[in-house]
């Protein structure tokens, strides 16, 4: 009975909605985990989906002076439907709001954004990398646009402008020489760009009677001036590490200087260290050079190589040069000497016989007037300085004293003569 009472305040009680309780507000950092981890999944996607929409022929579909052809209706037909599912993965991957932290959202952007920034950088360099992310970011821009209901021109217009600002906020300071030159520029590259091309998307909106999704594009938004820092300040950050410091005229001397020690070290037939034997082989090898350039024997001091470091550069060279240095070693080493008989005991009283001293004898005065002393008074002995087991002085006659001087004298020249040959082998085949 109370039905028409209050019939007008009924109606106005029925017509209004039942409304939920709003949920509260999420922390700042609510979901961080996620936004961290959805982020490079999200990118990822975003990116195949700019190379889908470059991929494609996007144009033929839609032009009235152009009729598609069946083939042209599959192929957009396929671009449509691997847009959709690429569209569908990346809301998929993307934090919900609701859900979100505003700072857990914030790195989310910040993550897929200098993700791709430095990604596109190491990946193309500071040329092909910037111009990679810039188109990335342009055809995405325009994607998200006509997922808003912008038409494609208007949101062609604005890719554009994102791809250029995109570009050119991360090329700048990979291009400065110096830390306070990359810094500066991460100021222009990052809020300066963002600042010029939300201007100029807002202008395009509006112009194109967008002027709600206008609304959202704040060219002094202070978080997206923050977030814009970012990428900037990451591939500025990573160029300036890279790039090669330039050397000075002091670094350049101190290379020549130390390439030249390494030169002597390897090239002279010189122990490291051994200075004054170093300088002569490496004016020996000069000496050897313009010999060899003249076809003339070689020839050098042979007190500018080490037999030592001699003997191992031989042992370095290949067989068959081996051989050939034995053979011209042998070819400047004279005859063997023939064995000499053994000494006898001789006569006090009977004639002294011939020597190979005698040969020599008229050369060196010393030696012939030794000889016309034996001859004379018979052989003398002489005390070698050692005792026998008994106690007493062993003694050797003068004449095998002179005989032991004489082979002695021989064998030093016959080496000297067999080192020369050696080095001089090595010169010719293996300097």
């Amino acid at each position: 009975m109370f039905d028409d009472a209050f019939e007008d305040e009924a109606a106005a009680t029925l017509s209004v909605p039942v409304r939920e309780p709003l949920p509260e507000s999420p922390g700042a950092f609510a979901n961080l985990g996620t936004a961290v981890i959805d982020a490079a999944p999200s990118a990822t996607f975003r990116a195949l989906r700019a190379l889908n929409l470059y991929a494609g022929d996007r144009g033929t579909g839609y032009r009235s002076d152009i009729v598609p052809t069946a083939k042209d209706a599959h192929k957009a037909d396929i671009q449509r439907l691997t847009d959709d599912s690429l569209k569908s993965s990346i809301r998929e991957y993307t934090p919900d709001p609701l859900t979100t932290g505003a700072a857990s959202n914030f790195v989310f952007q910040a993550t897929q954004t200098v993700g791709k920034a430095v990604g596109y950088t190491l990946m193309g360099g500071p040329i092909a990398g910037p111009i990679a992310f810039g188109l990335d970011q342009g055809a995405n821009e325009s994607l998200t646009l006509q997922d808003q209901g912008v038409d494609e021109a208007t949101a062609n217009e604005a890719g554009v402008v994102t791809g250029l600002t995109s570009a050119v906020s991360i090329a700048l300071p990979a291009a400065a020489a110096t830390g306070w030159g990359t810094a500066g520029l991460v100021a222009v590259g990052g809020p300066g760009s963002y600042m010029v091309e939300t201007s100029a998307i807002q202008s395009i909106l509006e112009d194109a009677d967008y002027a709600e999704i206008a609304r959202h594009y704040d060219p002094f938004d202070m978080t997206n001036l923050a977030l814009s820092i970012l990428p900037a300040g990451a591939v500025g950050a990573l160029a300036h590490g890279m790039r090669v410091r330039a050397s000075s005229p002091d670094d350049v001397a101190a290379a020549f200087a130390l390439q030249e020690a390494i030169k002597v070290n390897e090239s002279a037939l010189a122990k490291p260290g051994d200075i004054e034997r170093q300088n002569k082989s490496i004016a020996a090898l000069e000496t050897v050079r313009n010999q060899l350039d003249n076809n003339e024997p070689v020839s050098v001091d042979m007190s500018a190589a080490d037999p030592d470091i001699v003997n191992e550069r031989i042992a370095m060279l290949p067989d068959e040069l081996k051989t050939d240095a034995s053979r011209e070693q042998a070819e400047l080493l004279p005859p063997e000497p023939a064995p000499e008989a053994p000494i006898v005991q001789p006569d006090s009283n009977a004639p002294l016989e011939a020597s190979p001293m005698q040969a020599d004898a008229q050369a060196d005065p010393a030696v012939t007037e030794s000889i016309t002393v034996l001859d004379t008074t018979g052989d003398m002995y002489i005390p070698t300085g050692d005792l026998d087991t008994d106690g007493n002085a062993i003694t050797i006659s003068a004449r095998e004293a002179l005989a032991q001087a004489d082979e002695s004298i021989n064998l030093a020249q016959t080496e000297a003569r067999g080192f020369e040959a050696a080095v001089q082998c090595f010169l010719r085949n293996g300097a």
